[in-house]
């Protein structure tokens, strides 16, 4: 149920900023009253998790945006009044995600209204819209953000001054299919990955693993294992499917055979 308000309220993000200008501001304009010792940092757990994966594959065609929101907190002094927090691209060189293509622009005057730090606050939540381009099915782009220094903000603090957000049209390997998701389903491949989604219905995407699999590993792992034998019994009936009809057993792309561990 989270997730599916969660859905809905970032499409009605999308939809208002795809309609056109949002809605106009009835707050005066903010005096400036910077404190340089004020600094904004991206909230996460650890460095693993510095990167959030996006992948329209998990929607219909009709879907073209999506909305990724990233937790941020400040590092400073509390203020009576609203406060802009300014974003900005950092170019790696290597598949970088293009304004206007696979996002929408930070300075875009629709995002202004969610891009601020709400007065007497010490967290907030800021949108990274994203846009589904032809490009997506071909090859994975990286959005990699940091904090714009302004003259509310002064430069962000080291050790969380950025997160990037990989955008993509196609499966990709969730960032937390590490040692426990590889002991209980084995190695991570695309073809494991869509048996999975089909075997037992959602994304197998970051939230979904952390928030329906890993959730039991602390508290009873024999969900974990009656799953991974669900997983195994539901890949033999498969892999006798496609033998009796002459196709073989289910392989990645490399030729790699699709295994589950068995318990």
């Amino acid at each position: 149920m989270e997730i599916a308000m969660k859905r809905i309220y970032d499409t009605l993000l999308a939809g208002m900023l795809l309609a056109g200008p949002l809605f106009v501001s009835c707050e005066k304009d903010l005096s400036i009253n910077p404190n340089p010792k004020s600094r904004m940092a991206f909230v996460y757990k650890n460095t693993e998790d510095s990167l959030v994966s996006n992948s329209f594959a998990y929607y219909e065609d009709d879907v073209v945006i999506d909305t990724v929101w990233l937790d941020v907190m400040l590092y400073g002094t509390l203020e009576d009044y609203d406060r802009p927090i300014a974003l900005e691209q950092v170019t790696t060189g290597e598949n970088d995600a293009v304004p206007g293509k696979h996002y929408v622009a930070f300075d875009d005057a629709q995002l202004a209204a969610y891009y601020k730090l709400p007065a007497n606050q010490l967290e907030t939540k800021l949108p990274i819209v994203l846009l589904r381009d032809a490009s997506l099915k071909e090859e994975n782009y990286t959005l990699k953000i940091t904090f714009k220094p302004n003259e509310y903000f002064g430069q962000s603090v080291k050790e969380r001054a950025s997160r990037s957000v990989l955008i993509a049209d196609q499966l990709v390997r969730p960032n937390n299919w590490d040692g426990t998701m590889e002991w209980f389903f084995g190695e991570y491949g695309t073809e494991k990955h869509f048996f999975l989604i089909q075997t037992f219905g959602g994304n197998w995407d970051d939230a979904y693993i952390e928030e329906e699999i890993l959730a039991y590993y602390y508290t009873d792992q024999m969900v974990l294992m009656g799953m991974a034998r669900r997983a195994g019994e539901a890949l033999s009936e498969l892999n006798a499917e496609r033998e009796a009809n002459g196709l073989g057993l289910l392989k990645e792309a490399d030729g790699t055979v699709v295994e589950i561990p068995i318990f």
